[in-house]
């Protein structure tokens, strides 16, 4: 079910984290996205299974330039900063259907702790939305 909807959001190839990964990728890479390591030293141990000149890209801040430099490997590290013009080009893009938010669910305050809830038993799937009416 994850891979599914992961492949319908552009993932080439997806994992499962809670296996060794160079069990699961037999070939060197271009890019490799990772969601799970908060530390340098974990990332960089996957940077083995990225071709030299190839990009890893760390949702938590652990893409650390000077370690991956010596494979020629680019470090990015994506991390959220809303500006007005960003958030105004992303909703452009999710207006014209170029951008997909995946949106688990969408709940009211009251049920906000319900949403934090499914976070803490690792449950979410897409984003959970609090809506809060005025």
């Amino acid at each position: 079910e994850d891979t599914v909807r992961l492949h319908r959001l552009g993932a080439d190839r997806v994992v499962d984290y809670r296996r060794p990964l160079e069990e699961q990728v037999t070939e060197q890479v271009d890019t490799l996205v990772d969601l799970v390591n908060y530390a340098p030293d974990g990332l960089a141990a996957n940077a083995a299974l990225v071709r030299d000149g190839g990009t890893i890209t760390s949702s938590l801040g652990a893409a650390d330039d000077e370690t991956l430099a010596a494979r020629d490997i680019s470090g990015i590290n994506v991390l959220a900063a809303p500006q007005t013009f960003t958030l105004s080009r992303l909703a452009e893009e999710v207006v014209t259907g170029r951008l997909v938010v995946d949106v688990q669910r969408v709940l009211t305050l009251d049920e906000a702790v319900d949403g934090l809830r499914t976070l803490e038993r690792d449950e979410a799937r897409g984003k959970l939305v609090v809506r809060v009416d005025a």
